[in-house]
């Protein structure tokens, strides 16, 4: 115990020269290699007042309890205070812009040093339950916003192969130009089997209307991108190679005459002239399909 009053006296001795140092530095820098220096020279005097306390305290007198408590209490209040006075001197200096680095780290890290002693047991417990907290939440958003943004990239890649695939096998001319019709329309799913039981599989699905032929009412349905390139023959046979006969295309107006740059007649476009102009903006627009990605 005596060799602990010893410590707390030449500490809180130390300490205001540590504070002085780092009031009176020029700068952010000076005064944290200042402040570092002497609480090295503090820990060092600290050491060789234990030592001489040690060697003097065999032939002092004892201290009844008491009287222990009435130093503790006077010279923990003491220490508080020139601790307080450090911690108010680091802050201004992390406060300071022409910092580098490497020095506003340290100072942080003898900032927090400081507010540790300043904290009782039971404090110090309860900061570092809520600065594991915070880290624990940090890392968790952190790793959702991973997870999403990798979520978002297979289902994007597993969409947009499945309907290329699809545009492939029935023909279709340009992959992108389904991409760019049935993309915002697909999803990834769970698959399901016959007994309406998932199979443990994700696969890709796209939201088709369905018109009921009798009630003609209008109804979203799931379908796999082939069951929906295929019914797009239908009502984009422009899309496909098969749809399209051989011949040169030309406009044509409400009344059936040729115009110019208007829009084309799908049926009496070749393959080729029909490639040639859906890699053009104006041939696109003529040729009623959407805009190429970008």
């Amino acid at each position: 115990m005596l060799n602990e009053l010893f410590e707390l006296e030449v500490t809180c001795m130390d300490n205001e020269g540590e504070e002085k140092n780092a009031t009176d530095s020029d700068t952010g820098e000076a005064a944290a290699a200042s402040a570092a220096e002497a609480a090295e020279v503090a820990a060092k005097k600290a050491a060789e007042a234990v030592k001489a306390a040690e060697e003097a305290g065999k032939s002092e007198r004892t201290f009844n309890q008491q009287e222990v408590n009435k130093i503790m209490g006077e010279r923990t209040k003491a220490l508080n205070e020139k601790l307080s006075a450090l911690e108010g001197t680091y802050t201004e200096l992390l406060e300071q812009t022409t910092l580098t680095s490497s020095s506003r780290e340290k100072l942080q890290k003898d900032l927090e040093a400081v507010q540790a002693e300043m904290r009782t047991k039971e404090q110090q417990i309860e900061f570092e339950k809520k600065k594991a907290a915070e880290k624990y939440e940090t890392d968790l958003g952190a790793a959702n916003e991973a997870r999403e943004k990798w979520q978002s990239l297979y289902e994007t890649s597993t969409t947009e192969r499945a309907i290329v695939d699809a545009a492939i096998k029935h023909e279709g001319f340009n992959g992108d130009d389904f991409i760019a019709y049935l993309g915002p329309k697909a999803k990834v799913v769970d698959e399901v089997d016959s007994l309406g039981e998932k199979t443990g599989r994700l696969v890709p699905k796209i939201e088709w209307k369905v018109t009921n032929q009798d009630t003609k009412e209008i109804t979203m349905v799931l379908k796999s991108p082939d069951e929906v390139v295929e019914l797009m023959k239908e009502t984009h046979g422009n899309l496909f190679r098969s749809n399209v006969a051989k011949g040169i295309g030309e406009g044509t107006a409400a009344n059936g005459a040729a115009t110019p740059g208007g829009p084309v007649n799908q049926q009496r476009i070749s393959t080729e002239d029909y490639m040639a102009m859906a890699k053009t903006v104006e041939g696109r627009q003529r040729l009623g399909l959407p805009a190429l990605r970008t």
